[in-house]
């Protein structure tokens, strides 16, 4: 009876199955709109690509000696109010500083005008007095002014949180090229 019962939810999960696969990728009409075929991947990977340049200061919690900062940073955004950002930021003088993090975005554009705010997990490397690699998580804010269709100025400010080490605020001035 057993035997008979397994045989049987075998055979309905492979029709089941092979039902779905010949729907979704067995019938292959190309008299649909352009990207309608299962096989188009031009839509993979539509939104907006952005390179930015940073330079400005970070600011350790622990001391009042900041230091001068360049940076720069890679955006996807493939949807209108989400994307996701990796940036880079060197501290040049002492106590020197990289971070590197990873933040999911949410932004949006009002006119000319772009805010955005982010969190994420990254990377710290601090030099407080002596040089250690700490797992940070970063949360900011930032905006930019659209000057030309494709380059855009602007201000961001991120706070690192890194574990087991002094925190940090960063304030750099943005620069940005929009593909």
């Amino acid at each position: 009876m057993k035997k008979i019962f397994f045989v049987s939810q075998a055979l309905f999960l492979l029709t089941l199955t092979s039902t779905f696969a010949e729907d979704r990728f067995g019938n292959k009409r190309t008299d649909g709109k352009p990207g309608s075929e299962w096989s188009d991947f031009d839509k993979l990977f539509d939104g907006q690509f952005q390179v930015g340049a940073h330079f400005g200061t970070i600011l350790p919690t622990n001391s009042s000696d900041g230091t001068f900062a360049v940076g720069a940073d890679a955006d996807y955004r493939p949807y209108e109010l989400f994307g996701i950002r990796l940036t880079g930021l060197q501290g040049l003088s002492s106590p020197k500083a990289t971070m590197i993090t990873v933040t999911p975005l949410v932004h949006t554009q009002i006119s000319n005008f772009f805010p955005y705010a982010m969190i994420g997990p990254g990377i710290a490397i601090t030099n407080y007095g002596k040089t250690r690699t700490k797992f940070d998580i970063s949360a900011g804010i930032g905006t930019d002014i659209e000057l030309t269709r494709r380059f855009q100025f602007g201000m961001m400010w991120l706070y690192n949180s890194v574990l087991d080490s002094a925190d940090s605020h960063s304030l750099t001035a943005r620069a940005s090229y929009t593909f």
